[in-house]
């Protein structure tokens, strides 16, 4: 399964996977197995995925993994909100931390 979003500056967003649910009334989708998300040179790979257009956000979550140019991050949710872009990462114990490689 393939989606591709390009905002207004024409920079894509391409969400990849094995699977997927598409709900017709709210254009709401879950992705699942072997999620890749590529923005510009960034790549982010999980088990799933969220795209919840209603609140406009998206969770990205289970076994999380982040890499651009400035290193990698590993965490167990990232979520992220369409509008503001503002992205929240943190683990789902709070005892555990999340992890930041840099280069």
């Amino acid at each position: 399964v393939s989606a591709k979003f390009i905002d207004k500056d024409n920079t894509s967003l391409i969400i990849q996977s094995k699977k997927a649910n598409y709900y017709n009334s709210s254009y709401n989708t879950e992705f699942s197995n072997d999620v890749v998300v590529q923005y510009m040179n960034n790549f982010i790979t999980a088990d799933n995925l969220d795209l919840d257009f209603d609140k406009n956000i998206v969770t990205i979550y289970n076994n999380v993994v982040y890499e651009g140019h400035r290193g990698k991050i590993k965490s167990d949710n990232v979520v992220i909100n369409l509008i503001t872009k503002n992205a929240e990462i943190f683990m789902n114990n709070s005892k555990n931390k999340v992890e930041v490689l840099s280069k």
